[in-house]
């Protein structure tokens, strides 16, 4: 079975597919989380989301706590000019990561 695309890559450019691992900073409850969180991009419905996985210091939230939807992470406004969806960087740092990082 193939990987399903979310049409979008991470900060570093890489695409990313439902099923990925991604590691988010963390910008705010570092005391609770550390410094990172880790979700796994689910798709609901059309929609890819972050699924809360794992925070630096553990699971600190129930696994699979709704993060975001993917695209409330890049400019919108971009959506609409951008020739591919693959060009588009999120507006906040985050990468794909290997499950057992």
């Amino acid at each position: 079975m193939s990987k399903v695309s979310t049409g979008l890559c991470d900060s570093e450019g890489t695409e990313m597919f439902v099923g990925d691992m991604v590691k988010v900073p963390v910008t705010c409850n570092e005391d609770f989380h550390g410094s990172y969180s880790i979700y796994e991009i689910k798709q609901q419905g059309l929609t890819p989301v972050f699924s809360y996985v794992r925070s630096e210091k553990g699971e600190m939230l129930p696994k699979g706590y709704a993060g975001a939807v993917l695209a409330e992470w890049y400019d919108t406004k971009m959506f609409l000019m951008a020739k591919d969806s693959l060009a588009l960087r999120p507006t906040d740092d985050f990468v794909v990561v290997k499950e057992d990082e």
